[in-house]
């Protein structure tokens, strides 16, 4: 029964995150996009300029708002934990304002259109989200277990 959570899991999460190639792209262009869900989300690489917090007055928050030629994008810098959230926007996402940024990640839509980030690029600097990868690290603890429980006779 676990390999088969863990199967779909990792079905799951392939719709969630589809890799390959990010292309660059627009706010107006993702803007337009029609089929777009948390779960059929849109590959993308945006380059622009990050002009405040996704929470303004919020210290701790770690999302941004990005602005390109174009129009503007809340950008949704996950972390696999909350409190991993908080710090860095507490503690580094001040810094970030008023400098120009290349993210690559999923546009999504839900109650509004926000780009899951998978990493980005300040001055120089590669900074990434762990999420997805976490969430691959748990559909695969899943398996094994649903293995071990085979092995065992369970």
């Amino acid at each position: 029964m676990l390999l088969l959570v863990a199967a779909a899991m990792m079905v799951k999460l392939r719709f969630t995150y589809p890799t390959g190639s990010f292309p660059e792209m627009s706010v107006a262009t993702l803007l337009r996009q029609v089929k777009v869900s948390g779960v059929r989300p849109v590959p993308c690489r945006l380059n622009g300029a990050i002009r405040g917090k996704g929470v303004p007055g919020l210290i701790w928050s770690d999302d941004f708002v990005m602005q390109d030629d174009t129009g503007i994008m809340l950008l949704d810098h996950r972390q696999p934990l909350a409190l991993w959230e908080g710090l860095w926007g507490w503690l580094r996402g001040n810094r970030l304002i008023g400098e120009d940024v290349q993210v690559e990640g999923w546009y999504r839509r839900a109650p509004i259109p926000f780009v899951e980030i998978l990493h980005f690029t300040v001055n120089g600097v590669r900074r990434r989200s762990w999420l997805r990868l976490f969430r691959w690290g748990g559909a695969v603890l899943v398996a094994l277990a649903g293995l071990a429980l085979l092995v065992a006779g369970g």
